[in-house]
């Protein structure tokens, strides 16, 4: 199960990333899964690799603890982009910017 989250994860942030406006371009690290014989794209992006193990912990953690096995879990994923406001007085003093 962790691994399915982490192979989905990578693929998914990776393919996002592609075209980006980042800081710095990313470049793919073609990562194989040995529990299902496949390779996968992950970035090179450090923050973001501790970013996805960290939530694949997480979902393993919530699985273990579940009442009984073959209850569901929904697993969500939200995208933001970060887009200034349109310029006035307020948001010039205090730099605020909106996720949509």
């Amino acid at each position: 199960e962790k691994e399915a989250m982490r192979c989905v994860l990578h693929t998914v942030v990776f393919n996002r990333s592609i075209g980006s406006h980042t800081a710095r371009p990313m470049n793919p690290l073609p990562t194989t899964s040995a529990m299902f014989g496949l390779t996968y794209m992950r970035t090179d992006d450090p923050q973001v690799d501790q970013e996805i193990e960290l939530k694949v912990k997480q979902l393993g953690e919530l699985l273990e603890r579940r009442p009984r096995q073959g209850s569901a879990v929904k697993v969500q994923l939200s995208f933001y982009i970060t887009k200034n406001r349109k310029a006035s007085m307020l948001n010039w003093i205090t730099g605020t910017e909106d996720k949509v």
